[in-house]
């Protein structure tokens, strides 16, 4: 299965820090990290707030505070400094281990289907 197909879920993690919240940014958070994840790759997310708001489902009238939440620049999303795009470290770093074991799947099938058929 390809590395953005699935997402590792660390919800005791995830619900400690959107905790005293309102549910409206953990869902948009949980939005953003998934978009993050399976439609860049972890590349990162553009920094416009119009498509931020539309990505989250966040109406206007909220956006302006669940904004300065999710896309704080610190614990949640971050402006990446050279690409100007919002990050998120742990979704990142996941991404990467996972990618990692995917391609080493995808090598090592590789290779057993070279040497069968070599016989």
């Amino acid at each position: 299965m390809k590395p953005n197909a699935y997402m590792p879920f660390f919800g005791k993690d995830f619900f400690l820090a959107i905790d005293g919240y309102p549910e409206l940014v953990g869902l948009a958070y949980l939005r953003a990290i998934w978009v993050y994840w399976a439609d860049t790759a972890c590349t990162g997310l553009r920094n416009d707030s119009e498509f931020l708001r539309r990505l989250c489902h966040v109406d206007r009238d909220d956006w302006e505070e669940v904004f300065e939440i999710v896309f704080d620049n610190d614990k949640f999303f971050y402006l990446g400094g050279e690409d100007g795009k919002w990050h998120q470290n742990r979704a990142w770093e996941e991404y990467q281990t996972t990618k990692a074991k995917y391609d080493a799947v995808v090598k090592g099938g590789k290779n057993r289907w070279k040497n069968h058929r070599r016989r």
